[in-house]
């Protein structure tokens, strides 16, 4: 009884016609093909193109190299005090991001002049880049060692009773702001440029996109937030 039920309702289904299959076929060979390799501004084609990026992001790798070895003096003397009253380790999580974010958005930014498909390596690192600006400025000028901007003088910065402290201060955070307009720029020109010429992805932006530094970063912090939380309901120093 049940072979008869299934060849009965294998006899009522239509069988697809081959109208159909050749429609499929054809819309299979229509499909358009990304090209594996499209022209791109953003490409390295010389010396003086990689050198350009090295001169922009180069400082950041040894800055960020600086940080890591010197990180708990960096932490004590002006993340910390620079976060307060936010506990020890909210700063540690917070230096971390900068150096992370800082020295593998640089990298980025270096390797993503050796192929067309580097434009994703190109917004990832940009991306993390700004975030180290953003929050290295504020840790490192607009609220150094605790002591904000806006109370160092009475005086703005072109006054000429203004102190020395607050005009290293408005230089830096000027320089700063630069930058990330700078960076932004090359960010949308990589965005622009990958929806106007789609590609393949290639070996490098696999690399990048399986990447992901600012996971380990992401990972720990809220950790070492917790850990404080802890620490101030057992009431332990």
């Amino acid at each position: 009884m049940r072979e008869r039920t299934a060849a009965r309702r294998r006899g009522e289904s239509p069988a697809p016609s081959p109208a159909q299959g050749d429609a499929s076929a054809m819309d299979l060979e229509t499909k358009p093909r990304l090209p594996k390799e499209v022209p791109s501004l953003l490409k390295a084609r010389a010396v003086k193109d990689f050198l350009a990026r090295f001169c922009f992001v180069g400082i950041f790798i040894t800055e960020n190299i600086l940080h890591a070895v010197y990180f708990d003096m960096e932490v004590d003397n002006m993340v910390v005090p620079a976060v307060a009253p936010l506990p020890r380790e909210f700063a540690v999580s917070l230096h971390l991001v900068h150096i992370v974010f800082g020295l593998f958005g640089a990298i980025f930014v270096l390797v993503s002049g050796f192929d067309t498909a580097g434009r994703t390596a190109l917004t990832k690192g940009t991306s993390m880049m700004l975030v180290f600006m953003s929050t290295i400025t504020w840790t490192w000028w607009i609220n150094r060692q605790g002591t904000p901007y806006w109370e160092l003088d009475p005086y703005p910065f072109w006054d000429v009773r203004c102190s020395a402290e607050k005009r290293n201060r408005t230089v830096h955070i000027l320089k700063n702001i630069s930058i990330v307009g700078a960076l932004t720029i090359l960010q949308q020109m990589a965005k622009y440029e990958t929806e106007a010429l789609p590609v393949r992805p290639s070996f490098l932006e696999g690399l990048v996109t399986a990447l992901r530094p600012w996971s380990f970063a992401g990972t720990l912090g809220p950790q070492f937030v917790m850990l404080a939380v802890l620490r101030c309901l057992l009431k332990e120093e």
